[in-house]
């Protein structure tokens, strides 16, 4: 410290400059990899800006940077709710998560802002850190012995796949946006542009996240539209039309394909159904149970004694103990067997190849999880998912219905307290407590939070803090509307889609995304950096549209 007090206004300068972008990289490589790495930088960045920062530029900033204190704002409006919040554990908890959304915009605000060279370079690392994490889930997954599409969570071994999944889209779009700067010359930098985002997009298909696959698919239109909305020449832009016109269309048949193929089962004439199987013995027939695998109806043909005899001399883990996804393997296997058009007994079980024994000890409950690459698959899942719980099936374990539970419980929890909500701390609480009074089927260990960032804020602070919030973020980005290009615009969609589906600002690593990018594309360059140097082979007044 004694040091630092010698150290002339000029030093201080330089020194702090050239901490403050090391500390930005490795902030942006740490957010797929190292939710440590994220907090020992943050907390050395606030360190550095209190130390060695430029203070009385800092008060001068802040005088003229209002935009700063409407982000500043929407963490008041959190300490403001720990005054009616009963569990102050859960809130301060809360209020430290949150803590990033102070420190970075105040931080990255108030410091000086970075040039071109430098922004990209921020950018560099943090699609950096995105490779080296699908390359990390690449080799866990190559290291398996599973013969069945990988486990997501598998894929993605630092963050939630979910996480990751919105990371693989910004990169996505940064990319794009490279790929089209006439500034980048050489086919091969080019040429590395489209492996990488190749590989990215391949690696988000396989991640099967459907909040990832929405944002990308949303993100790719908007981006085409903005293309044609720019363009000045007629005939790239009808290309790109066309282009999304055909993609949304395919999209939408396969969808349409995809429900009607699997509504389309059996016939069955219950008086013509066998009553005994092949050794003699009683089948089990429910036709009011509609429950369906690959069209065949489950809960026909079933023998569970000839099963379990069967299954136990074939597969080294018990008929009455679970598979390794912690379900009950004789459900799995009733399943399977189902949708391979097997009767469940002795003669279906006997007709198991040892690839599909081996899938059903890993929790394969339909013959088609073993198409490694097979888009219907994730479809199928979601449609089965859905039929499932309209039939009056228990959600538990299903990502997307689920969700329905959670923001049928979000919505009753507002309803009860709509004007000032429950308060900062008393979420987690508020969710347990309506569950048990709605006698909800999920699970005790699937009872979590809204997983819609609106609803949370909606349930948290009632109808007046939710619209001062929106309101704080709309101020923000109103009067920080000169940085509005193609990046910033990418992560606003990117963010904005992603807390639809997930409280993405109740996470250590979603606020850090947030409140960094935010920072990075709003308040720490000198510009927008969206014009394009140089001649335009598309024609465009910029280089992405």
């Amino acid at each position: 410290m004694q040091g630092v007090k010698h150290m002339s206004r000029a030093e201080k300068r330089r020194y702090y400059s050239i901490l403050y972008l090391g500390l930005l990289c490795i902030l942006a490589i740490s957010l797929p990899l190292s939710e440590f790495g994220l907090s020992l930088a943050l907390i050395i960045l606030f360190l550095a800006w209190l130390i060695l920062g430029d203070h009385t530029k800092t008060l001068d900033r802040l005088r003229k940077r209002e935009s700063i204190w409407w982000i500043g704002l929407i963490y008041l409006i959190h300490l403001a709710g720990m005054i009616y919040s009963k569990d102050m554990v859960y809130g301060w908890h809360d209020l430290r998560i949150k803590l990033p959304l102070v420190v970075l915009p105040l931080v990255m605000g108030t410091s000086d802002p970075l040039g071109r060279k430098e922004f990209h370079l921020v950018l560099r690392f943090f699609l950096t850190g995105v490779l080296i994490a699908t390359l990390a889930g690449t080799l866990a997954v190559l290291r398996s012995e599973t013969a069945a599409l990988p486990d997501p969570r598998m894929l993605s071994p630092f963050v939630s796949h979910i996480r990751l999944s919105l990371f693989l889209n910004l990169s996505v779009f940064i990319l794009l946006f490279r790929l089209f700067d006439v500034s980048v010359r050489g086919w091969w930098k080019k040429a590395g542009l489209v492996i990488l985002i190749i590989w990215f997009m391949f690696f988000l298909g396989v991640l099967r996240s459907l909040t990832g696959w929405a944002v990308f698919l949303i993100g790719i239109v908007f981006i085409g539209c903005r293309y044609v909305y720019l363009s000045r020449s007629l005939l790239p832009g009808l290309f790109v039309a066309t282009a999304l016109i055909t993609m949304v269309l395919v999209i939408a048949s396969f969808a349409v394909r995809s429900v009607a193929r699997f509504y389309h089962t059996d016939d069955i004439h219950i008086e013509a159904l066998d009553k005994y199987t092949s050794l003699g013995n009683l089948y089990f027939h429910d036709p009011a149970n509609r429950q369906v695998e690959n069209g065949h109806y489950t809960w026909l043909y079933v023998s569970e004694p000839e099963m379990e005899k069967t299954w136990n001399q074939v597969s080294e883990i018990p008929y009455d103990s679970l598979d390794r996804k912690g379900q009950e393997i004789r459900f799995t296997l009733i399943r399977y067997l189902t949708s391979k058009g097997l009767r469940k007994d002795a003669e279906g079980v006997n007709q198991l190849s040892d690839t599909d024994i081996r899938a059903v000890e890993q929790g394969l409950t339909n013959v088609l999880f073993l198409k490694k690459w097979n888009p219907y698959t994730r479809l199928y899942e979601l449609i089965w998912e859905i039929d499932f719980y309209l039939k009056g099936g228990n959600p538990s374990g299903h990502s997307v219905t689920q969700r329905m539970e959670y923001w049928k419980t979000g919505w009753r929890i507002w309803k009860a307290h709509p004007l000032i909500g429950i308060g900062t701390g008393d979420v987690q609480r508020a969710f347990e407590q309506q569950y048990r009074q709605d006698h909800t089927r999920l699970s005790p260990e699937w009872r979590l939070r809204a997983h819609n960032q609106y609803l949370t804020f909606l349930l948290t602070f009632g109808i007046a803090g939710f619209l001062l919030i929106i309101a704080a973020m709309g101020r923000f980005v109103y009067l920080e509307r000169r940085k509005l290009d193609y990046f910033s615009l990418v992560f606003v969609l990117v963010a904005g889609l992603s807390m639809v589906n997930e409280d993405t600002l109740e996470t250590h690593t979603g606020m850090c995304f947030f409140a960094f990018f935010l920072s990075l594309l709003f308040l720490a360059r000198k510009e927008k950096y969206e014009k394009i140097k140089g001649r335009n082979n598309a024609g465009s007044r910029q280089a992405v549209g």
